[in-house]
């Protein structure tokens, strides 16, 4: 059995062998084909910007792609709107404007609450658009 020297580690365990990796300093041993920490942190950091950079590249077309998508969805919603009836209009604005009260009193968060009210809002001014209200003037417009 070969006699291998051993030098007692900052612990004070001498079963580190000399040339090993020591945990407490982060020092590498002075092997061929072995990175320093350096090198390695460097690799992983460039590997990160290569991958960020990507990912910055297809933000710009997913956000156009959004924004046509969601512009065509509200132009539905839209039509859908103005083809319902006064009455259906009236009833879904009715359901949307309870439920917000409901979770009011319930006690939901907030957010929660005044995102419900967005239709009861978007079926309001349908119906006010219908029935000639003017933007700021409360008063129906008089035919000539």
């Amino acid at each position: 059995m070969p006699n291998h020297e051993t030098a007692p580690s900052a612990t004070g365990d001498p079963s580190t062998r000399t040339g090993a990796r020591n945990a407490d300093s982060g020092t590498a041993a002075s092997e061929p084909g072995t990175a320093s920490q350096a090198e390695v942190i460097r690799d992983k950091a460039r590997d990160l910007a290569e991958e960020a950079a990507t990912v910055a590249r297809a933000v710009p077309e997913q956000v156009d792609r959004a924004a046509h998508v969601s512009g065509r969805v509200m132009g539905e919603a839209q039509r859908t709107l103005d083809s319902s009836s006064d009455e259906a209009l009236l009833a879904g604005a009715s359901l949307a404007a309870g439920l917000a009260l409901g979770l009011f009193i319930g006690g939901a968060p907030r957010l929660l609450m005044w995102l419900s009210l967005l239709p009861a809002a978007a079926m309001g001014a349908s119906l006010a658009n219908r029935r000639g209200f003017v933007r700021g003037d409360r008063r129906p417009m008089r035919p000539n």
